[in-house]
């Protein structure tokens, strides 16, 4: 058996470890007990085979590591508690976008396209150049525009709309008749579905 106090080699009937002079009770080869806590057991012994005497309580080798683990298990608990609480505070005073972000600013450039429309709609055909290019300006300040996801498809629509709208004032400029495209039609029809879906979020 061995000294549980420096870990040396004793016969089964020694009372005192020859090495460090602990008091070394008699008991099976697998069970010693010393009048002191274990600092080192030998390695070649297998851990589950060493039991410990401590105060007011006998426990394993085994359940002796794991609870001696409790501070450290306590410590990281309590670490990982304080990350949770400070993600959440972030979480909370952190600003997010919201599901209908960009909406009123569409709304804005969507009147002011309209206003842009009833100008050039009044105008003659060789007087077109300023509201067209009006129209342009306001078509550059849609794409400059940061909207949430939802209001992105709203976005695409009216882009596209703005886009074909001013092509064809183009070509009625070069001659062509006007003549508004059914497509134009269709992605109004989805601008504004689109929109109304983002609208349920205000």
């Amino acid at each position: 058996m061995f000294c549980t106090k420096c870990g040396n080699s004793v016969t089964d009937d020694t009372q005192f470890c020859t090495k460090c002079g602990g008091r070394v009770m008699l008991g099976s080869s697998n069970t010693v007990t010393s009048d002191s806590a274990p600092n080192h057991f030998d390695a070649q012994e297998p851990i589950g085979a060493h039991r410990f005497v401590v105060p007011d309580r006998t426990i394993s080798a085994a359940s002796y590591a794991t609870e001696g683990a409790s501070p450290l298990r306590l410590i990281v608990l309590g670490g990982l508690a304080t990350l949770a609480a400070a993600a959440m505070v972030a979480y909370i005073i952190m600003p997010r976008g919201s599901p209908d972000e960009g909406f009123v600013q569409l709304d804005q450039i969507a009147t002011r396209w309209n206003d842009g429309i009833d100008l050039a709609g009044h105008t003659r055909r060789n007087s077109l150049s300023g509201p067209v290019q009006n129209l342009q300006a306001i078509k550059q300040d849609l794409e400059k525009l940061k909207v949430s996801a939802c209001m992105s498809d709203a976005k695409a629509h009216l882009n596209r709309y703005m886009d074909g709208t001013i092509s064809t004032y183009l070509e009625f400029m070069g001659g062509a008749d006007y003549a508004t495209p059914v497509a134009l039609k269709t992605e109004m029809d989805a601008y504004q579905t689109a929109r109304q879906r983002c609208a349920a979020f205000r």
